[in-house]
């Protein structure tokens, strides 16, 4: 689907979400409505990444709890014989 027709459907359907037939609406009234929704979730959206950056990259393994730690090479050999198994099929 052509971006400008998720666009222009976003647009009507948060307008249909906001005008009702009951109270209605100036365009201006509608538009600060909606700008000021826009800039609260964009302020979210910062507050949000600014905690991810504070997140660290990498964790070790001896970090994690006991029920999430894996062992690698258990199902690094597994994956490695699925692989020979098919090649050799082929």
């Amino acid at each position: 689907m052509p971006e400008n027709l998720i666009q222009a459907y976003s647009c009507y359907s948060l307008y249909k979400h906001f005008y009702s037939s009951e109270q209605e609406q100036s365009p201006d009234v509608l538009r600060n409505t909606l700008s000021a929704q826009i800039s609260k979730i964009e302020r979210q959206i910062l507050a949000l990444k600014k905690k991810r950056s504070a997140l660290p990259s990498r964790i070790k393994v001896a970090n994690l709890p006991s029920d999430s730690q894996f062992r690698l090479e258990t199902e690094r050999k597994i994956l490695t014989d699925t692989v020979k198994i098919i090649a050799n099929r082929v």
